[in-house]
This record gives C-alpha cells, structure tokens and sequence, in this order.
C-alpha cells in the first residue's frame, strides 16, 4: 500500500465525476476557499456538478440541531472535500 495525496486524488476524483454524474460538496477553511475550489475545478472540469460551498467559519451547529451545511446542499452530494488555508 502507498500513499495517497490528496490533491491528486480529488482531481481523479473530479475528472471521473464528469461522467459518472457524482455530485460534491466543497467545505473551506476560510472565506471564498471553497468558491475558489469550485470555480478552478469547474473550470477544469466543465461537467462537474458541484452542490455547494461553505466556510469553516459558519459553525458546525445551530441551535436546535440541524447546522448549516444541511441548507447548503451538502446532502445532495455524494463527496464533500474539505480545505484549508
């Protein structure tokens, strides 16, 4: 077994993704992260379907349970990326 690094496995990932229709999710360590993901893969990969971004800044959790992401669209994706700055 050997390892794996990250950032080349997302583009595997990513460029599988095209024709397989899997949906992603980004989630980023500060502000516009995510969305600078998103829009350098997307332009990469014109057929990615992205579902969402989010901050790391946004809590995890809202008062009474369900937190942000579950209205951001992360549960309509089938692989969340996380990052960090």
């Amino acid at each position: 077994m050997r390892r794996v690094y990250g950032p080349d496995l997302m583009l595997e990932v990513c460029q599988w993704s095209e024709t397989s229709g899997c949906r992603h999710f980004f989630y980023g360590g500060a502000p516009g992260v995510a969305e600078a993901l998103r829009d350098r893969l997307t332009a990469r990969f014109p057929k990615l379907a992205v579902v969402g971004c989010l901050h790391a800044t946004v809590p995890a959790t809202e008062p009474g349970g369900a937190g942000p992401v579950a209205g951001d669209g992360a549960h309509r994706a089938a692989g969340c990326f996380l990052g960090r700055l």
